[in-house]
Protein backbone atom coordinates (compact mmCIF):
# COMPACT_ATOMS: atom_id res chain seq x y z
CA UNK A 1 0.00 0.00 0.00
CA UNK A 2 1.48 3.40 -0.92
CA UNK A 3 2.05 5.80 1.97
CA UNK A 4 -0.46 8.49 2.76
CA UNK A 5 0.34 12.09 1.87
CA UNK A 6 1.23 13.03 5.46
CA UNK A 7 3.80 10.24 5.59
CA UNK A 8 5.80 11.66 2.71
CA UNK A 9 8.56 13.95 3.96
CA UNK A 10 9.33 17.18 2.03
CA UNK A 11 12.78 16.12 0.81
CA UNK A 12 11.31 13.19 -1.10
CA UNK A 13 7.94 14.65 -2.00
CA UNK A 14 8.67 14.57 -5.72
CA UNK A 15 9.36 10.85 -5.79
CA UNK A 16 6.67 8.42 -6.89
CA UNK A 17 4.87 7.26 -3.76
CA UNK A 18 5.76 3.60 -4.22
CA UNK A 19 9.46 4.46 -4.15
CA UNK A 20 9.43 5.76 -0.58
CA UNK A 21 9.23 3.58 2.51
CA UNK A 22 8.69 6.03 5.40
CA UNK A 23 10.46 5.27 8.66
CA UNK A 24 10.78 7.87 11.44
CA UNK A 25 13.84 8.37 13.63
CA UNK A 26 14.76 5.38 15.81
CA UNK A 27 12.65 2.90 13.85
CA UNK A 28 15.03 1.82 11.16
CA UNK A 29 16.42 2.59 7.74
CA UNK A 30 14.62 4.53 5.05
CA UNK A 31 14.37 3.51 1.41
CA UNK A 32 14.42 6.38 -1.10
CA UNK A 33 14.09 4.97 -4.58
CA UNK A 34 16.46 2.04 -4.46
CA UNK A 35 18.93 3.65 -2.03
CA UNK A 36 19.21 2.53 1.58
CA UNK A 37 19.59 5.55 3.88
CA UNK A 38 20.69 4.63 7.42
CA UNK A 39 18.46 5.53 10.33
CA UNK A 40 19.19 8.80 12.11
CA UNK A 41 21.16 8.25 15.29
CA UNK A 42 22.57 10.37 18.06
CA UNK A 43 25.81 9.32 19.71
CA UNK A 44 27.03 10.70 23.03
CA UNK A 45 30.59 10.19 24.19
CA UNK A 46 31.45 10.95 27.82
CA UNK A 47 35.01 12.21 27.98
CA UNK A 48 37.07 14.46 25.70
CA UNK A 49 40.41 12.83 26.32
CA UNK A 50 42.15 10.85 23.60
CA UNK A 51 39.02 8.72 23.08
CA UNK A 52 36.85 11.79 22.64
CA UNK A 53 39.29 13.33 20.18
CA UNK A 54 39.24 10.16 18.09
CA UNK A 55 35.44 9.98 18.13
CA UNK A 56 35.22 13.62 17.03
CA UNK A 57 37.65 12.91 14.21
CA UNK A 58 36.25 9.57 13.09
CA UNK A 59 32.45 9.69 13.49
CA UNK A 60 31.78 12.37 10.84
CA UNK A 61 34.12 10.57 8.44
CA UNK A 62 32.88 7.02 8.99
CA UNK A 63 29.13 7.38 9.54
CA UNK A 64 26.20 9.10 7.90
CA UNK A 65 23.11 10.43 9.65
CA UNK A 66 24.78 10.33 13.07
CA UNK A 67 24.92 13.40 15.27
CA UNK A 68 27.63 13.55 17.92
CA UNK A 69 28.00 15.24 21.30
CA UNK A 70 31.01 14.83 23.58
CA UNK A 71 30.67 15.88 27.22
CA UNK A 72 33.63 16.53 29.49
CA UNK A 73 33.86 17.73 33.09
CA UNK A 74 37.02 19.73 32.38
CA UNK A 75 37.37 23.18 30.77
CA UNK A 76 39.31 21.71 27.83
CA UNK A 77 40.05 18.47 26.03
CA UNK A 78 42.94 16.21 26.90
CA UNK A 79 41.77 14.04 29.79
CA UNK A 80 44.82 12.52 31.48
CA UNK A 81 47.21 14.92 29.76
CA UNK A 82 45.23 17.95 30.91
CA UNK A 83 44.71 16.79 34.48
CA UNK A 84 48.10 15.27 35.31
CA UNK A 85 50.73 18.00 35.55
CA UNK A 86 52.94 16.81 38.40
CA UNK A 87 56.70 17.40 38.00
CA UNK A 88 58.16 14.99 35.48
CA UNK A 89 54.78 13.82 34.16
CA UNK A 90 55.43 12.16 30.82
CA UNK A 91 54.54 9.16 28.71
CA UNK A 92 56.93 6.23 29.00
CA UNK A 93 55.94 5.06 25.52
CA UNK A 94 57.93 6.47 22.59
CA UNK A 95 56.34 9.71 21.40
CA UNK A 96 56.23 8.58 17.77
CA UNK A 97 54.25 5.52 18.87
CA UNK A 98 51.96 7.61 21.07
CA UNK A 99 50.51 9.29 17.98
CA UNK A 100 47.40 8.99 15.83
CA UNK A 101 47.99 7.03 12.63
CA UNK A 102 46.11 9.70 10.65
CA UNK A 103 48.19 12.58 12.06
CA UNK A 104 51.75 11.50 12.74
CA UNK A 105 53.82 14.22 14.35
CA UNK A 106 57.25 15.06 12.91
CA UNK A 107 57.72 17.75 15.56
CA UNK A 108 58.11 15.77 18.78
CA UNK A 109 60.95 17.41 20.68
CA UNK A 110 62.35 14.13 21.99
CA UNK A 111 61.79 10.40 21.92
CA UNK A 112 59.60 10.60 25.05
CA UNK A 113 57.10 13.43 25.42
CA UNK A 114 55.97 15.24 28.53
CA UNK A 115 52.34 15.77 29.51
CA UNK A 116 52.12 19.34 28.24
CA UNK A 117 53.59 18.49 24.84
CA UNK A 118 51.19 15.56 24.45
CA UNK A 119 48.28 17.83 25.36
CA UNK A 120 49.40 20.40 22.75
CA UNK A 121 49.54 17.63 20.15
CA UNK A 122 46.00 16.44 20.93
CA UNK A 123 44.75 20.03 20.96
CA UNK A 124 46.35 20.71 17.57
CA UNK A 125 44.77 17.56 16.11
CA UNK A 126 41.37 18.66 17.41
CA UNK A 127 41.80 22.10 15.84
CA UNK A 128 42.99 20.76 12.49
CA UNK A 129 40.05 18.37 12.11
CA UNK A 130 37.42 20.68 13.62
CA UNK A 131 36.76 18.31 16.52
CA UNK A 132 35.95 20.87 19.19
CA UNK A 133 32.57 21.77 17.70
CA UNK A 134 31.26 18.45 19.06
CA UNK A 135 32.60 19.02 22.58
CA UNK A 136 30.78 20.54 25.54
CA UNK A 137 33.16 21.35 28.38
CA UNK A 138 32.59 21.98 32.08
CA UNK A 139 29.68 19.56 31.83
CA UNK A 140 29.41 16.58 34.12
CA UNK A 141 27.13 13.66 33.21
CA UNK A 142 26.08 11.91 36.41
CA UNK A 143 23.48 9.34 35.32
CA UNK A 144 22.73 7.37 32.16
CA UNK A 145 19.78 4.96 32.05
CA UNK A 146 18.69 2.83 29.11
CA UNK A 147 15.03 3.07 28.12
CA UNK A 148 14.33 -0.38 26.71
CA UNK A 149 11.01 0.56 25.10
CA UNK A 150 12.34 3.62 23.32
CA UNK A 151 15.77 2.14 22.68
CA UNK A 152 17.59 5.23 23.93
CA UNK A 153 19.92 6.24 26.72
CA UNK A 154 18.60 9.04 28.92
CA UNK A 155 21.27 11.21 30.47
CA UNK A 156 21.24 13.72 33.30
CA UNK A 157 23.99 15.92 34.60
CA UNK A 158 25.18 19.41 35.41
CA UNK A 159 26.08 22.10 32.90
CA UNK A 160 28.81 24.72 32.84
CA UNK A 161 26.78 27.14 34.97
CA UNK A 162 25.57 24.55 37.46
CA UNK A 163 22.25 24.07 35.70
CA UNK A 164 20.61 20.65 35.40
CA UNK A 165 20.88 19.16 31.92
CA UNK A 166 19.27 16.22 30.16
CA UNK A 167 20.00 14.50 26.89
CA UNK A 168 19.23 11.26 25.13
CA UNK A 169 20.95 9.17 22.49
CA UNK A 170 20.75 5.85 20.73
CA UNK A 171 24.40 5.04 21.39
CA UNK A 172 26.43 5.85 24.51
CA UNK A 173 30.23 5.65 24.52
CA UNK A 174 32.44 5.88 27.58
CA UNK A 175 35.68 7.68 26.90
CA UNK A 176 36.37 8.16 30.60
CA UNK A 177 39.33 5.81 30.69
CA UNK A 178 40.40 3.15 33.16
CA UNK A 179 42.43 5.44 35.44
CA UNK A 180 40.49 8.63 35.85
CA UNK A 181 39.19 8.76 39.41
CA UNK A 182 42.16 9.39 41.73
CA UNK A 183 42.00 8.57 45.42
CA UNK A 184 43.68 9.51 48.68
CA UNK A 185 45.37 6.61 50.49
CA UNK A 186 43.48 4.99 53.33
CA UNK A 187 45.86 6.04 56.11
CA UNK A 188 44.74 6.91 59.61
CA UNK A 189 45.16 10.60 60.43
CA UNK A 190 45.63 11.80 56.85
CA UNK A 191 43.07 14.54 57.43
CA UNK A 192 45.01 15.73 60.50
CA UNK A 193 48.08 16.80 58.53
CA UNK A 194 48.48 20.59 58.73
CA UNK A 195 51.15 21.06 56.08
CA UNK A 196 50.73 21.14 52.30
CA UNK A 197 49.11 17.97 50.96
CA UNK A 198 48.98 17.02 47.28
CA UNK A 199 48.04 14.01 45.17
CA UNK A 200 50.08 13.59 42.01
CA UNK A 201 46.84 13.54 39.98
CA UNK A 202 45.74 16.89 41.46
CA UNK A 203 49.01 18.78 41.59
CA UNK A 204 49.21 22.41 42.70
CA UNK A 205 51.55 23.83 40.05
CA UNK A 206 51.82 27.15 41.89
CA UNK A 207 53.32 25.61 45.02
CA UNK A 208 57.11 25.84 45.34
CA UNK A 209 58.84 22.83 46.90
CA UNK A 210 62.23 24.52 47.07
CA UNK A 211 63.87 24.05 50.45
CA UNK A 212 60.97 22.01 51.86
CA UNK A 213 61.05 18.76 53.77
CA UNK A 214 58.88 16.45 51.69
CA UNK A 215 57.37 12.98 52.05
CA UNK A 216 56.24 10.96 49.04
CA UNK A 217 53.98 8.01 49.76
CA UNK A 218 54.09 5.41 47.00
CA UNK A 219 56.58 4.22 44.41
CA UNK A 220 54.34 3.62 41.42
CA UNK A 221 54.52 5.21 37.98
CA UNK A 222 53.69 8.78 38.98
CA UNK A 223 56.02 8.68 42.01
CA UNK A 224 58.91 7.41 39.92
CA UNK A 225 58.50 10.34 37.55
CA UNK A 226 57.95 12.90 40.32
CA UNK A 227 60.69 11.94 42.78
CA UNK A 228 63.73 12.87 40.62
CA UNK A 229 62.27 16.36 40.10
CA UNK A 230 61.38 16.85 43.77
CA UNK A 231 64.75 15.55 44.97
CA UNK A 232 66.57 18.29 43.09
CA UNK A 233 64.78 21.15 44.90
CA UNK A 234 63.72 19.75 48.28
CA UNK A 235 65.89 20.16 51.36
CA UNK A 236 65.02 16.57 52.26
CA UNK A 237 62.79 13.89 50.77
CA UNK A 238 61.39 10.78 52.46
CA UNK A 239 60.22 8.11 50.02
CA UNK A 240 57.83 5.53 51.50
CA UNK A 241 58.10 2.24 49.66
CA UNK A 242 55.49 -0.40 50.42
CA UNK A 243 56.96 -2.79 47.87
CA UNK A 244 59.74 -2.29 45.31
CA UNK A 245 59.02 -2.00 41.60
CA UNK A 246 61.03 -3.03 38.57
CA UNK A 247 62.67 0.00 36.95
CA UNK A 248 64.18 -1.13 33.63
CA UNK A 249 65.73 1.02 30.94
CA UNK A 250 63.30 2.79 28.62
CA UNK A 251 61.99 0.17 26.22
CA UNK A 252 62.56 2.34 23.17
CA UNK A 253 66.07 3.28 24.25
CA UNK A 254 67.48 6.27 26.04
CA UNK A 255 65.83 9.66 25.63
CA UNK A 256 66.98 11.38 22.44
CA UNK A 257 66.39 15.07 21.74
CA UNK A 258 65.56 15.42 18.06
CA UNK A 259 67.48 17.98 16.05
CA UNK A 260 65.71 20.45 13.82
CA UNK A 261 67.32 18.70 10.86
CA UNK A 262 65.78 15.36 11.87
CA UNK A 263 62.34 16.92 12.34
CA UNK A 264 62.61 18.63 8.95
CA UNK A 265 63.58 15.32 7.38
CA UNK A 266 60.35 13.77 8.69
CA UNK A 267 58.33 16.76 7.44
CA UNK A 268 59.85 16.41 3.98
CA UNK A 269 59.59 12.61 3.89
CA UNK A 270 56.35 11.54 5.59
CA UNK A 271 56.87 8.02 4.29
CA UNK A 272 59.93 7.73 6.55
CA UNK A 273 57.92 8.98 9.50
CA UNK A 274 55.24 6.40 8.72
CA UNK A 275 57.85 3.63 8.57
CA UNK A 276 59.22 4.77 11.94
CA UNK A 277 55.70 4.61 13.43
CA UNK A 278 54.99 1.21 11.86
CA UNK A 279 58.19 -0.21 13.33
CA UNK A 280 56.96 0.61 16.83
CA UNK A 281 53.56 -0.95 16.13
CA UNK A 282 55.10 -4.11 14.69
CA UNK A 283 57.55 -4.36 17.57
CA UNK A 284 54.73 -4.64 20.09
CA UNK A 285 54.22 -8.26 18.98
CA UNK A 286 57.74 -9.25 19.99
CA UNK A 287 57.48 -7.12 23.11
CA UNK A 288 54.48 -9.11 24.26
CA UNK A 289 56.53 -12.31 24.30
CA UNK A 290 58.61 -10.87 27.15
CA UNK A 291 55.56 -11.18 29.40
CA UNK A 292 55.18 -14.94 28.99
CA UNK A 293 56.14 -16.63 32.28
CA UNK A 294 59.44 -18.55 32.29
CA UNK A 295 60.00 -17.75 28.63
CA UNK A 296 63.54 -17.25 27.29
CA UNK A 297 62.67 -13.65 26.52
CA UNK A 298 61.47 -12.91 30.04
CA UNK A 299 64.52 -14.57 31.60
CA UNK A 300 66.87 -12.60 29.36
CA UNK A 301 65.02 -9.37 30.19
CA UNK A 302 65.36 -10.07 33.92
CA UNK A 303 69.08 -10.82 33.60
CA UNK A 304 69.62 -7.57 31.69
CA UNK A 305 67.80 -5.49 34.31
CA UNK A 306 69.63 -7.15 37.22
CA UNK A 307 72.96 -6.49 35.53
CA UNK A 308 71.95 -2.88 35.04
CA UNK A 309 70.98 -2.63 38.72
CA UNK A 310 74.52 -3.67 39.68
CA UNK A 311 75.86 -0.70 37.74
CA UNK A 312 73.31 1.84 38.92
CA UNK A 313 73.14 0.71 42.57
CA UNK A 314 76.63 -0.22 43.83
CA UNK A 315 75.57 -0.76 47.46
CA UNK A 316 74.41 -4.43 47.71
CA UNK A 317 72.21 -3.77 50.77
CA UNK A 318 70.42 -0.86 49.13
CA UNK A 319 70.13 -2.78 45.88
CA UNK A 320 68.41 -5.63 47.71
CA UNK A 321 65.98 -3.16 49.25
CA UNK A 322 64.79 -1.90 45.86
CA UNK A 323 64.84 -5.22 43.97
CA UNK A 324 61.42 -6.90 43.72
CA UNK A 325 60.96 -10.59 44.53
CA UNK A 326 58.28 -11.10 41.87
CA UNK A 327 58.50 -11.66 38.11
CA UNK A 328 59.51 -8.69 36.04
CA UNK A 329 56.42 -7.42 34.23
CA UNK A 330 53.93 -8.68 36.83
CA UNK A 331 53.20 -5.09 37.83
CA UNK A 332 53.19 -2.30 35.31
CA UNK A 333 56.80 -1.66 34.46
CA UNK A 334 58.12 1.81 35.22
CA UNK A 335 61.15 2.57 33.03
CA UNK A 336 62.78 5.62 34.60
CA UNK A 337 66.36 5.02 35.74
CA UNK A 338 66.74 8.58 37.07
CA UNK A 339 64.49 7.42 39.91
CA UNK A 340 67.06 4.84 40.99
CA UNK A 341 69.71 7.54 40.93
CA UNK A 342 67.57 10.06 42.84
CA UNK A 343 66.74 7.78 45.78
CA UNK A 344 70.46 7.25 46.40
CA UNK A 345 71.13 10.97 46.84
CA UNK A 346 72.17 12.31 50.26
CA UNK A 347 68.97 14.31 50.77
CA UNK A 348 66.73 11.25 50.28
CA UNK A 349 65.72 8.52 52.73
CA UNK A 350 64.04 5.41 51.34
CA UNK A 351 61.73 4.20 54.12
CA UNK A 352 60.43 0.64 53.93
CA UNK A 353 58.94 0.57 57.44
CA UNK A 354 55.15 0.58 57.11
CA UNK A 355 53.22 3.75 57.88
CA UNK A 356 51.16 3.55 61.06
CA UNK A 357 49.45 6.92 60.96
CA UNK A 358 49.84 10.57 60.07
CA UNK A 359 49.90 13.48 62.52
CA UNK A 360 49.76 17.23 62.10
CA UNK A 361 53.46 17.62 61.35
CA UNK A 362 54.51 14.35 59.77
CA UNK A 363 54.37 10.60 59.31
CA UNK A 364 54.63 8.00 62.08
CA UNK A 365 55.88 4.56 61.03
CA UNK A 366 55.10 1.22 62.69
CA UNK A 367 58.33 1.37 64.69
CA UNK A 368 57.01 4.50 66.42
CA UNK A 369 59.36 6.96 64.71
CA UNK A 370 57.98 10.37 63.76
CA UNK A 371 59.24 11.72 60.43
CA UNK A 372 58.47 15.48 60.38
CA UNK A 373 57.66 17.02 56.98
CA UNK A 374 56.37 20.27 55.50
CA UNK A 375 54.76 18.68 52.46
CA UNK A 376 52.96 15.37 51.96
CA UNK A 377 52.77 13.98 48.42
CA UNK A 378 50.56 10.95 47.84
CA UNK A 379 51.36 9.03 44.67
CA UNK A 380 48.81 6.36 45.49
CA UNK A 381 47.01 5.98 42.22
CA UNK A 382 43.42 5.67 41.15
CA UNK A 383 40.25 3.69 41.61
CA UNK A 384 41.12 0.69 39.42
CA UNK A 385 37.78 -1.12 39.52
CA UNK A 386 36.84 0.11 36.00
CA UNK A 387 33.51 1.27 37.46
CA UNK A 388 32.86 4.69 35.88
CA UNK A 389 32.01 7.75 37.92
CA UNK A 390 28.72 7.98 35.99
CA UNK A 391 25.86 5.80 37.23
CA UNK A 392 25.19 3.53 34.23
CA UNK A 393 21.89 1.59 34.31
CA UNK A 394 21.16 -1.06 31.70
CA UNK A 395 18.46 -3.69 31.17
CA UNK A 396 16.16 -4.53 34.07
CA UNK A 397 17.53 -1.71 36.22
CA UNK A 398 20.96 -3.38 36.48
CA UNK A 399 23.68 -0.85 37.21
CA UNK A 400 27.23 -1.27 36.00
CA UNK A 401 28.34 -0.75 39.58
CA UNK A 402 26.26 -3.76 40.62
CA UNK A 403 27.28 -5.86 37.61
CA UNK A 404 30.93 -5.21 38.38
CA UNK A 405 30.70 -5.44 42.16
CA UNK A 406 32.44 -8.84 42.13
CA UNK A 407 34.62 -8.61 39.03
CA UNK A 408 34.73 -6.15 36.16
CA UNK A 409 33.97 -8.19 33.07
CA UNK A 410 33.13 -7.02 29.59
CA UNK A 411 33.28 -8.24 26.03
CA UNK A 412 36.52 -7.56 24.13
CA UNK A 413 37.17 -4.59 26.41
CA UNK A 414 34.62 -2.65 24.37
CA UNK A 415 31.05 -3.65 25.32
CA UNK A 416 29.16 -5.17 28.27
CA UNK A 417 26.37 -7.75 28.39
CA UNK A 418 22.99 -6.32 29.48
CA UNK A 419 24.05 -2.77 28.65
CA UNK A 420 22.65 -2.21 25.14
CA UNK A 421 24.26 0.20 22.71
CA UNK A 422 26.90 0.97 25.34
CA UNK A 423 30.51 0.91 24.23
CA UNK A 424 33.71 1.86 26.00
CA UNK A 425 37.34 2.62 25.40
CA UNK A 426 39.95 0.88 27.57
CA UNK A 427 37.49 -1.40 29.30
CA UNK A 428 38.41 -4.62 31.12
CA UNK A 429 40.69 -6.95 29.16
CA UNK A 430 42.44 -4.52 26.82
CA UNK A 431 46.20 -4.39 26.07
CA UNK A 432 46.87 -1.90 28.89
CA UNK A 433 50.51 -1.84 29.91
CA UNK A 434 51.94 -3.29 26.71
CA UNK A 435 52.34 -0.51 24.19
CA UNK A 436 50.88 2.80 23.04
CA UNK A 437 47.19 3.20 23.82
CA UNK A 438 46.39 5.16 20.67
CA UNK A 439 46.61 2.40 18.01
CA UNK A 440 44.24 0.15 19.88
CA UNK A 441 41.96 3.04 20.79
CA UNK A 442 41.67 3.57 17.04
CA UNK A 443 40.78 -0.12 16.72
CA UNK A 444 38.09 0.21 19.39
CA UNK A 445 36.69 3.36 17.81
CA UNK A 446 36.52 1.75 14.37
CA UNK A 447 34.84 -1.32 15.89
CA UNK A 448 32.18 0.91 17.44
CA UNK A 449 31.58 2.62 14.07
CA UNK A 450 31.05 -0.73 12.36
CA UNK A 451 28.55 -1.79 15.01
CA UNK A 452 26.61 1.46 14.61
CA UNK A 453 26.59 1.14 10.83
CA UNK A 454 25.24 -2.41 11.15
CA UNK A 455 22.51 -1.18 13.49
CA UNK A 456 21.54 1.59 11.08
CA UNK A 457 21.37 -0.50 7.94
CA UNK A 458 19.70 -3.55 9.52
CA UNK A 459 17.24 -1.54 11.64
CA UNK A 460 18.58 -2.90 14.92
CA UNK A 461 17.01 -1.15 17.88
CA UNK A 462 19.71 -2.23 20.27
CA UNK A 463 22.48 -4.75 20.69
CA UNK A 464 24.47 -6.08 23.62
CA UNK A 465 26.91 -8.97 24.03
CA UNK A 466 25.33 -12.30 24.83
CA UNK A 467 25.83 -13.18 28.51
CA UNK A 468 27.19 -16.66 27.77
CA UNK A 469 29.53 -15.37 25.08
CA UNK A 470 30.90 -12.77 27.48
CA UNK A 471 31.35 -15.48 30.10
CA UNK A 472 33.31 -17.64 27.66
CA UNK A 473 35.51 -14.73 26.61
CA UNK A 474 36.41 -13.98 30.22
CA UNK A 475 36.96 -17.64 31.08
CA UNK A 476 39.38 -17.92 28.18
CA UNK A 477 41.12 -14.69 29.18
CA UNK A 478 41.73 -15.93 32.72
CA UNK A 479 42.97 -19.31 31.46
CA UNK A 480 45.34 -17.72 28.95
CA UNK A 481 46.72 -15.13 31.35
CA UNK A 482 47.81 -17.86 33.76
CA UNK A 483 50.67 -18.48 31.34
CA UNK A 484 51.94 -14.92 31.72
CA UNK A 485 53.92 -13.02 34.34
CA UNK A 486 50.75 -11.08 35.15
CA UNK A 487 49.55 -14.17 37.03
CA UNK A 488 52.58 -14.30 39.33
CA UNK A 489 52.56 -13.20 42.95
CA UNK A 490 52.68 -9.43 43.01
CA UNK A 491 50.33 -6.71 44.14
CA UNK A 492 49.05 -5.11 40.94
CA UNK A 493 46.09 -2.98 39.93
CA UNK A 494 45.67 -5.40 37.03
CA UNK A 495 44.19 -7.86 39.54
CA UNK A 496 41.07 -7.72 41.68
CA UNK A 497 40.87 -8.64 45.37
CA UNK A 498 40.61 -12.33 44.46
CA UNK A 499 43.67 -12.28 42.24
CA UNK A 500 41.80 -12.40 38.94
CA UNK A 501 43.34 -10.38 36.14
CA UNK A 502 40.61 -8.06 34.95
CA UNK A 503 42.73 -5.61 32.96
CA UNK A 504 44.91 -7.39 30.41
CA UNK A 505 43.98 -8.63 26.92
CA UNK A 506 44.85 -12.32 26.33
CA UNK A 507 47.38 -11.56 23.64
CA UNK A 508 49.45 -8.80 22.12
CA UNK A 509 48.24 -5.30 21.25
CA UNK A 510 48.49 -6.16 17.55
CA UNK A 511 46.45 -9.32 18.18
CA UNK A 512 43.77 -7.15 19.83
CA UNK A 513 43.73 -4.72 16.89
CA UNK A 514 43.36 -7.53 14.36
CA UNK A 515 40.60 -9.27 16.31
CA UNK A 516 38.49 -6.12 16.44
CA UNK A 517 38.61 -5.48 12.69
CA UNK A 518 35.36 -7.37 12.05
CA UNK A 519 32.61 -7.35 14.71
CA UNK A 520 31.23 -10.82 15.41
CA UNK A 521 27.52 -10.05 15.32
CA UNK A 522 26.78 -13.66 16.30
CA UNK A 523 28.18 -12.79 19.73
CA UNK A 524 25.45 -10.19 20.30
CA UNK A 525 21.82 -10.29 21.30
CA UNK A 526 20.01 -8.16 18.72
CA UNK A 527 16.61 -6.52 19.11
CA UNK A 528 15.13 -5.14 15.90
CA UNK A 529 12.92 -2.10 15.46
CA UNK A 530 10.14 -4.22 13.93
CA UNK A 531 8.50 -7.33 15.32
CA UNK A 532 9.32 -8.91 11.95
CA UNK A 533 12.91 -7.92 11.20
CA UNK A 534 12.41 -8.59 7.49
CA UNK A 535 9.94 -5.73 7.18
CA UNK A 536 12.95 -3.46 7.09
CA UNK A 537 15.63 -5.89 5.96
CA UNK A 538 13.82 -6.80 2.71
CA UNK A 539 12.09 -3.43 2.40
CA UNK A 540 10.80 -2.67 -1.12
CA UNK A 541 11.66 -6.11 -2.48
CA UNK A 542 13.58 -4.63 -5.37
CA UNK A 543 17.29 -4.57 -6.17
CA UNK A 544 17.50 -1.54 -8.44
Amino acid sequence: MPPSAEDVQPDVSQLPAWEYYPTPRRTGMRIVGFTVIPALYKLVCIGAGCAGVYMAYRVPRALKDVSLVIYDKNPSLGGTWLENRYPGCACDIAAHHYSWSFELNPNWTSSYAGAEEIWRYQDAVADKYDCKKYMKFNTRITDASFDEKAGVWKLTGTGANGEAITDECEVLVSGMGALNSWKWPDIKGLEDFKGKKMHTAAWDQKYDLTGKTVACIGTGASAIQTIPKVQKVAAHLDVYQRSPVWVPSMLAGDTVTYTEAQKQRWRDHPEELKAFYDAFCDGSEDGFKLFMANSPGNKEWLATVLKRYETLIPDPAFRKKVTPDYDIGCRRITPHETYLQAIQEKNVDLIVEKIDHIVANGVVTKDGVLHPVDVLITATGFDTSFIPRVEITGLGGLTLKKAWSDISEGYLGTAVAQFPNYFMFLGPQTPIGQASLLPYMEAQGDYIMKCIEKMQVDSIKYMSPNVQVQREFNDWSQAYLKKTVWASSCSSWYKDAKGRNMAIWPGSAKHFINFLKTPRMEDYDLVYTKANRFENLLASGLTR
